[in-house]
């Protein structure tokens, strides 16, 4: 009963929106107005929690903590406790705003979907991500979150002795989306794909240099528009979801026409696949869906699996 107590709690946070929205003749997004989430120091390592199983794989889970820019964080790190014989390619989660690492690995859970990696869920501060003009305490105090994210990057890399050491792929959702495509900009040989949902770019990205890009909404998404008019944040113009596909087939040198197209469920998937330097670029749209993270149904995978397969066309 306490585990149906504790799932039934897990469901309600992973519901709640994760975004205020303002009205105007613009969309206007404004700074989220949930609580701050206080994150407690850990110990440099902590103890394994109890094995979970998914299929035939079992997983531990890690948590580790750093000093980055005087300040200190901490990471969650889950892999398959069998060491395989191969290196495991690295995934990287940014989790949408106000909440916990802890109900963004309930919520994205890529252990369902996925038994070949080492899967890295960064902790934020007060339940945001420092994302260029989003988002909370960390945008105001300019914390230098690609710096976190990237020094977390090289502790898995370097501490995971099975972990490879190539590019990683980087996956996010609302604002830990936004983190994540300042990244791809800003660094793209450090990643082999990006994925978001929920989210385009808060900050400046004059001149994107090529990088497999999948960009997945829903179409009821109040906070990220697909095409038409821009969603405006804190007097920042984001580009649609349309302009962020069309920037980096450009980046990518894509060919002019869609190599494929699928719906599954509400879900419908176009990929440009045909692109320079093995690089791939999509945009997937749940139909009838807003902001919260899309759950399998039926049908529907959900957000993570079409991000894993995304990931592993592209060699994970």
């Amino acid at each position: 009963m306490g585990v149906v107590v504790a799932l039934i709690a897990v469901v309600v946070l992973i519901g709640a929106p994760d975004l205020t929205v303002v009205a105007g003749t613009v969309r206007s997004v404004g700074i989220d107005k949930a609580p701050a989430v206080t994150v407690a120091p850990k110990a440099t390592r902590r103890g394994s929690a109890p094995r979970v199983t998914t299929g035939s794989t079992q997983w531990t889970t890690r948590t580790y903590s750093m000093t980055v820019g005087g300040i200190n964080r901490s990471y969650l790190v889950e892999r398959p406790a069998v060491t395989p014989p191969s290196r495991l390619p690295v995934v990287v989660e940014l989790g949408g705003c106000c909440t916990t690492v802890s109900v963004e690995v309930a919520r994205a859970d890529f252990r369902q979907v996925t038994s070949s990696a080492i899967v890295v869920y960064p902790e934020y501060i007060d339940g945001n991500w420092n994302a260029g003009a989003c988002c909370g305490t960390p945008a105001t105090n300019h914390v230098n979150d690609v710096a976190f994210v990237n020094a977390v990057i090289g502790a898995v890399q370097s501490s995971q002795a099975d972990a490879s050491t190539g590019p990683v792929y980087l996956a996010g959702y609302s604002n830990g989306g936004k983190l994540a495509a300042m990244m791809a900009c800003q660094e793209p040989a450090t990643f082999a794909g990006v994925a978001v949902y929920g989210a385009t770019r808060t900050s400046d990205c004059s001149n994107p240099g090529a990088e497999s890009l999948l960009e997945m909404v829903g179409s009821a998404d109040p906070g990220t528009a697909i095409s038409g008019t821009p969603v405006v944040q804190n007097n920042y113009t984001e580009p649609t979801v349309d302009q962020m596909v069309s920037e980096y087939r450009a980046a990518d040198g894509c060919g002019p026409t869609a190599s494929s197209s699928s719906t599954a469920g509400v879900a419908t998937e176009t990929l440009w696949t045909q692109c320079a330097g093995g690089h791939s670029v999509g945009v997937v749209v749940y139909q009838g869906d807003n902001h919260t993270w899309p759950e399998a149904s039926g049908a529907t995978p959900s957000a993570q699996q079409i991000m894993w397969n995304f990931f592993a066309s592209l060699g994970a």
